[in-house]
């Protein structure tokens, strides 16, 4: 038997051609002075139970639109698109909505807001940089603001593709 004079507590074991090492401890090496390792915490109490929640319920059909109503619709929105007086008054709507601070500017904290509303709407996820993509895409001026000029085009080209997705879904 050999006793490890560094590790305290390490043993090999020798017999008969056979060797076997061993291992009682702490883990700290041997020091001249006392040590006396800390007590490892108590076990906490149980905790509180947590009242069960109710299943999320199925909406059984309440966001899906009515198939009547889609012709309606898609005038609607295609009328925001050719009259230019309707498409105005829906970027001054958009704008009241999304522009928080009031300041006829959307900053970066607004274009999340307004990003994450209409990937939530879509039901389309988000890329890994929306934010930057549309900063770089539609702050023509580069003053990392978006005026209600800069948020037309793409306001009229997510009308556009409502109409469209709206066209293909009535034609199936």
């Amino acid at each position: 038997m050999i006793k490890s004079l560094v590790w305290p507590g390490a043993y090999i074991f020798y017999k008969g051609n056979r060797w076997f090492n061993f291992y009682i401890g702490y883990g700290h090496k041997h020091d001249n002075e006392e040590y006396y390792p800390m007590m490892p915490p108590l076990p906490q109490t149980e905790a509180e139970e947590i009242p069960e929640q109710s299943e999320p319920k199925d909406n059984q059909g309440e966001d899906k639109v009515d198939p009547e109503a889609i012709p309606g619709f898609i005038t609607i929105l295609q009328e925001i698109i050719d009259d230019p007086d309707k498409f105005k008054k829906t970027l001054n709507k958009a704008f009241e909505v999304f522009d928080t601070e009031n300041s006829g500017e959307l900053d970066r904290k607004e274009v999340r807001n307004l990003l994450k509303c209409l990937s939530k709407q879509l039901q389309i996820p988000m890329g890994p940089k929306p934010i930057q993509e549309f900063f770089k895409e539609f702050d023509t001026d580069k003053t990392g603001l978006i005026s209600k000029e800069e948020l037309s085009d793409p306001l009229r080209g997510l009308l556009m593709i409502w109409v469209e997705t709206f066209k293909e879904n009535q034609g199936e």
